[in-house]
This record gives structure tokens, C-alpha cells and sequence, in this order.
């Protein structure tokens, strides 16, 4: 899915649409789809109460995914969609670190596997020269 999203934003881009463009519609698409499936499931759209303790978390996840969906969009855009790929390994990276440092999670033997597949890609991604 990870590489279906850049090349997604390559190809479905509209010609000299900006960044900042793609990533509000993008946000906001998501929110559309996101608060049908909260009324037909029939869960709150919102908290039960405003609080530091419930806005914080609100404002920051927003923010992280304002500035991320921008950058996405600048950075397939001037780096390509096989070259950005490299950042998706980054974050499934970080994401291993944090279950092991965090949950104290052990992994199965398919996640040596896994992750030498990974690596290997990784290694491919890196190895081929840009067009």
C-alpha cells in the first residue's frame, strides 16, 4: 500500500497543482470518509469532553499530519515515487524499534524473514541509478 500511495500521488497528481494543495485535499477527503463511517457506525465524531488533556494530543496529531502530507507531496514530487520508497522502510524501521524498546515485544522467526526481504528491496531501491 505503501507504494501504491507514491505512486498514486505521482501520477494522479494535476499538472502544477502545489503541495500544500494535495496535502488539505487529501486531509480533507479523509475526513469526509472518516465521519461517514463514524455516523453509519455510530461513533463520536468528537470527544466527550475538551480538555488539555484531550485537545493536546488532537492538535498534535493534526499538525504531524499537516506537515507530513505536505512534505509527501513536495518530496514524490521532486525525488520520484522509487526513490521516496526509502522512507517507507524508515518508518516500518522505526516501527520495530518501538515495539521492541516499548511493548518489549520478542519477533517470530517470519520477521528475520520479513525483514531480510525488506532489506534486500531497500538494497535494490538504493543500488539502481535515477532516470
Amino acid at each position: 500500500m505503501f507504494a501504491a500511495a507514491n505512486n498514486c500521488a505521482k501520477w494522479l497528481r494535476p499538472e502544477g497543482a502545489p503541495s500544500l494543495m494535495m496535502a488539505a485535499g487529501t486531509l480533507l477527503g479523509g475526513a469526509v470518509v472518516a465521519g461517514v463511517v463514524m455516523l453509519a457506525l455510530g461513533g463520536a465524531a468528537m470527544p466527550s469532553e475538551w480538555t488539555g488533556r484531550t485537545l493536546m494530543p488532537l492538535a498534535l496529531a493534526t499538525t504531524i499530519n499537516a506537515v507530513f502530507f505536505v512534505l509527501f507531496f513536495e518530496l514524490v514530487a521532486r525525488m520520484g515515487p522509487a526513490r521516496f520508497s526509502i522512507f517507507n522502510y524508515l518508518a516500518v524501521a522505526a516501527g520495530i524499534l518501538w515495539s521492541l524498546a516499548v511493548f518489549d515485544e520478542r519477533p517470530a522467526a517470519s520477521f528475520w524473514l520479513a525483514l531480510i526481504l525488506m532489506l534486500a528491496a531497500m538494497y535494490l531501491v538504493l543500488s539502481r541509478k535515477p532516470d
